[in-house]
């Protein structure tokens, strides 16, 4: 008579141990993966919300600069040079010339002048604006003032306000001068001095550099930061300068 094997026919209930640490190791790459996809997504998103920020304030500050700072020189009695001249008087009534450059750096602030004339009345009467930037404890600074010519009247003087802030602390605002210069070969170029113009040059342009940062709280101990430029160009100079060209073309 023929013996069955029974351990043919049995069956095995349950998971081993060896299929369950396989599961677990599977389970865990996994979890892990997905984890990290999530981080890296959160990271990408404030990257983007932050740059997108920086971008903002960027483009804020700089269409504000370039609405007054391109007045500069508007109305200057130069003489050739990148100086506002004008009288006033000084504390005993008495004739006071003035002269200063049309854009200047004083106390680490950009400083533009130009001439405003007020039509409406009789006699007209002429005004030098003066605007100031300035970067303090990581906030762009603004102030404007007017100032009557002929007199000792400031009509208008605004206290520094806040235009922005995100930016670097411990930073300043970086300026180039753009000096309308004739190289070797007689081109008409625009050359660029970082400290200040040369004597008796017209400055057409400045390049501006400011250093943003987001210093929003985003729980990545992430920090970011752009050093961005922009460069205006001065209404008046520049029109100048094309005209003595026309000028001498002809």
């Amino acid at each position: 008579m023929r013996r069955l094997n029974r351990s043919r026919f049995q069956r095995q209930n349950g998971v081993s141990l060896i299929e369950l640490m396989i599961g677990l190791v599977v389970g865990t790459v996994i979890l892990f993966g997905i984890i990290e996809t999530m981080l890296v997504s959160k990271s990408a998103s404030q990257t983007q919300q932050s740059m997108s920020a920086i971008a903002e304030n960027a483009r804020f500050a700089f269409e504000f600069m370039h609405r007054d700072l391109r007045m500069a020189g508007y109305e200057c009695n130069s003489g050739g040079g990148h100086y506002c001249s004008w009288e006033m008087v000084d504390d005993d009534d008495n004739p006071d010339s003035r002269s200063e450059p049309y854009i200047a750096v004083d106390d680490g602030a950009v400083v533009g002048r130009f001439f405003q004339r007020d039509s409406s009345v009789d006699p007209v009467k002429d005004y030098l604006v003066e605007v100031r930037y300035q970067v303090v404890d990581g906030e762009l600074l603004y102030s404007r003032s007017t100032f009557e010519v002929g007199t000792k009247s400031v009509t208008q003087k605004f206290a520094s306000e806040v235009l922005i802030d995100g930016l670097q602390d411990g930073s300043a605002l970086a300026l180039e001068f753009g000096v309308h210069e004739e190289d070797a070969a007689g081109n008409q170029v625009v050359r660029y001095y970082p400290d200040a113009p040369p004597a008796d040059s017209t400055v057409v342009s400045v390049r501006i550099t400011l250093n943003f940062v987001d210093n929003t709280e985003n729980g990545l101990a992430l920090e970011f930061d752009q050093e961005i430029s922009t460069t205006i160009a001065f209404r008046n100079p520049v029109i100048a300068v094309k005209k003595k060209l026309a000028e001498e073309a002809s």
